[in-house]
């Protein structure tokens, strides 16, 4: 899956990294939101004090801003992309499936959102980087 650049996304980009100076990863819009993946170093500095910096480009764009720390390990990075909700346990299932276990159910639906929704958008960004199946116990 290519992901397109546009005049628009390359503005998306270059205000962000103006703003927090930081550099950029990939970044898309999802259900209305820009999400920013970045280096997972950097997502503090990119955040600002206070959210100063989110506040900022999300005023600029009218949108909500996600930023996503980019970690090379599949396990961080699926923690990072379901933050705030908490993972109990990540592990490998058949045929490139991962398998993602929650403390509660509460956590469990907010994992997965309304009819799969935001399940969905994980697995989507997942894919960009990983050739791998979401699952949720």
């Amino acid at each position: 899956m290519r992901n397109k650049i546009t005049i628009e996304k390359i503005g998306y980009i270059t205000f962000f990294e103006n703003i927090t100076k930081v550099n950029v990863k990939d970044c898309f819009e999802e259900d209305g939101n820009l999400v920013y993946i970045i280096e997972n170093e950097s997502v503090g500095k990119a955040i600002g004090r206070g959210g100063k910096n989110i506040k900022i480009v999300g005023n600029k764009f009218k949108k909500s801003i996600k930023v996503v720390g980019y970690d090379k390990d599949i396990n961080n990075f699926i923690k990072n992309l379901a933050y705030p909700v908490k993972i109990s346990n990540i592990y490998k299932g058949e045929d490139n499936t991962i398998n993602l276990k929650t403390e509660d159910y509460v956590s469990r639906g907010l994992l997965i959102g309304r009819g799969g929704k935001n399940l969905k958008t994980m697995q989507k960004i997942i894919s960009k980087y990983h050739d791998v199946k979401l699952k949720v116990l």
